[in-house]
């Protein structure tokens, strides 16, 4: 009987410890990854130096960098558009403007050059930024959402092709950040789309989409939505729960404070 006993205390021993391996294992599936900065580039995987600075205030004198890059059926409606953004002077409204031929070849323009290379994906982006900032697409007292929500669509636009990708490219990393960031801001302007109104269903659009980027499916989320939390969690977690957007405002204000609508004035 002793020796029976001793012969079983090894095994109840053994199972107890499979038991907490499984638990543990099960526990660690849970934990979230996190992204603290971009992937680092290889050999010749970067061939645009400082992307950030294309989105930035002065990036549309950088944008002349990427024109060899592009493809060749893209080349020349690429210049063309840049060089439209380059004449635009006074803040012209960015609905009227887009309405318009110009407005029309640079929609044309960044959608093919989104279905293009990573490269050619940053260019698209930079003629968005350059738009945000030579246009006017605040509201106003009286105004309504259609302007700022034009913008956030071409955003959104990008970041369903683009967003997910860009986690594991040196290249779009940052700019993609950057581009998550101006859609909530943009779609908050358009939610506040006048003194005496809000437009709840922009709100409710951005807080679906920013969701969708997000990746929540139970405790997972995509690698966006990781590196989404890590840099803005404030923002991201109000947008998500409450469909509060204020976040990226103030987070755009801070990075961004020329991208107001109003040309930054």
């Amino acid at each position: 009987m002793g020796l029976h006993s001793r012969m079983n205390r090894p095994s109840v021993i053994g199972m107890t410890m499979v038991v907490l391996a499984l638990l543990a294992a099960g526990w660690v599936r849970t934990i979230e990854p996190t992204i603290i900065s971009a992937p680092e580039s290889e050999g010749e995987a970067l061939p645009i130096l400082e992307p950030m600075q294309l989105l930035r205030v002065g990036g549309e004198e950088r944008l002349a960098e990427l024109d060899i890059l592009v493809d060749l059926n893209r080349r020349v409606a690429f210049a063309d558009t840049r060089l439209d953004l380059l004449d635009l002077d006074g803040c012209p409204p960015l609905g009227d403007w887009i309405r318009g031929p110009r407005g029309l070849a640079f929609e044309q323009t960044v959608a093919a050059l989104s279905r293009g290379s990573r490269t050619e994906a940053l260019a698209a982006l930079a003629l968005v930024f350059q738009l945000a900032r030579t246009t006017e697409w605040a509201p106003g007292v009286f105004g309504g959402a259609q302007a700022p929500e034009r913008l956030g669509g071409l955003l959104s636009v990008w970041l369903d092709r683009w967003g997910e990708d860009a986690m594991d490219d040196a290249q779009l990393y940052e700019p993609t950040l950057a581009a998550v960031l101006l859609y909530g801001h943009v779609m908050n302007v358009a939610f506040k789309s006048g003194m005496f109104e809000t437009s709840v269903v922009s709100r409710e659009r951005a807080q679906a989409n920013l969701t969708r980027y997000a990746g929540e499916q139970g405790e997972r989320r995509s690698a966006l939505g990781i590196a989404l939390n890590t840099r803005f969690p404030g923002a991201l977690a109000s947008a998500v729960t409450d469909g509060d957007l204020s976040g990226f405002t103030r987070e755009t204000e801070l990075i961004f404070p020329e991208l107001n609508g109003e040309c930054g004035q």
